[in-house]
């Protein structure tokens, strides 16, 4: 049983199809997976960190560039899916699986020419125009976020939840991280979010006030590492400030509360974790399916919804009242986890195994209908 996952770009399409991978090797021992990914240095650190085979192709994107980049563009979109046609012509795996971003639109149209049954997955609530384009070419597609069943051909979609990290996914329910000073989990993604750090920024004078001051945990990019260090040291906070934590589990459960944008991983494993949280979608156009994501935590009651507009007028005393209100954080906590879909990576898997059964029995639907 060869599986081969296509996707990367961002953590959020790579950590899925990692959780996959195991949860496929585990189920079939003497399997083989294969990933594919973008030729970037995210995708690269993150697979071969994984230690699971991985190939790289040339991809990108093509909202909001110029004419001359889209033209670059989709000339690296050729090569990768020639790339993309070689490996799954080399490796012929019995089943493909496209977990967005980069990568994933190569690796599905190949695996379409060269007729391998292909699942999709689609994070978030809102689909985007890729996977809509792609849906014509998969077999099924799992849904990590309920809402999109309408955007796909009926039959296609299935609601498995978002794949999440297992150690995240195996958190222990609890009322409360056990810790004395009221602890904020701040995470950028891997790029950073400025906007997020300039109003962290204006918030710390009336943080810096309160007794004790809160305890801050900042995730963000390499770039405002220096500022914020500086800044929460001037203020008096305690804070540890990186580029990267893979210990997120451990992370997760040290956090009263997160703020963070509203990417769809970040919402699944929000919930799992049972995570109280301030979501701050992007706010651009392309950022839509974010906002999308982030009302169905908030409007669940596991997080408030904060426009970016807004963010700086509303961050330093939304903050500090929840902080001050432990009760409103645990009904938070419970509410979040009450919306996660444990079992993503199970569920994937079983739809995985179901579209190989079913292309192994159409020569022989195909003989009796002779």
């Amino acid at each position: 049983m060869r599986l081969l996952i296509g996707g990367g770009g961002t953590g959020g399409h790579l950590f899925p199809a990692i959780a996959v991978a195991r949860e496929w090797l585990s189920r079939f021992p003497e399997g083989e997976v294969l990933i594919v990914g973008a030729r970037r240095p995210l995708d690269i650190r993150i697979l071969e960190e994984s230690g699971f085979p991985h190939r790289l192709i040339f991809a990108g994107g093509l909202k909001g560039m110029s004419l001359w980049r889209k033209l670059r563009s989709l000339l690296r979109l050729g090569w990768g899916g020639l790339q993309a046609l070689a490996i799954l012509g080399a490796f012929r795996p019995d089943v493909v699986l496209g977990t967005g971003g980069y990568a994933s639109a190569p690796v599905v149209i190949a695996s379409w020419l060269l007729r391998r049954p292909i699942v999709l997955m689609e994070p978030n609530t809102c689909p985007g125009a890729a996977n809509r384009f792609l849906s014509r070419m998969a077999s099924r597609i799992a849904l990590g976020l309920p809402g999109g069943e309408e955007c796909f051909p009926p039959g296609k979609p299935l609601f498995t939840g978002n794949p999440i990290r297992r150690e995240i996914e195996r958190l222990p329910e609890t009322t409360s991280p056990g810790q004395d000073a009221f602890t904020l989990l701040i995470l950028g993604g891997s790029q950073g979010a400025r906007a997020i750090n300039e109003a962290v920024l204006q918030a710390l004078p009336s943080w810096s006030k309160a007794q004790p001051p809160p305890r801050i945990i900042h995730i963000t990019g390499e770039g405002d590492l220096g500022r914020l260090k500086e800044a929460y040291a001037k203020w008096g906070i305690e804070a540890e400030v990186s580029s990267f934590i893979r210990d997120m589990a451990n992370t997760y459960r040290r956090a009263h509360l997160v703020l963070a944008r509203g990417g769809a991983l970040t919402v699944s494993e929000l919930a799992a974790a049972g995570c109280p949280a301030i979501l701050v979608p992007l706010p651009s156009k392309t950022g839509f399916h974010q906002f999308m994501n982030a009302s169905y935590l908030s409007q669940g009651g596991g997080a408030f919804l904060i426009p970016q507009k807004e963010l700086q007028s509303r961050l330093a005393e939304t903050v500090l009242s929840l902080g001050s209100d432990p009760a409103r954080l645990q009904e938070m906590a419970r509410a979040s986890r009450s919306l996660s879909k444990p079992g993503a990576s199970q569920h994937i898997v079983d739809l995985l195994f179901s579209v190989t059964q079913r292309k192994s029995e159409e020569p022989e639907l195909d003989r009796r209908s002779g």
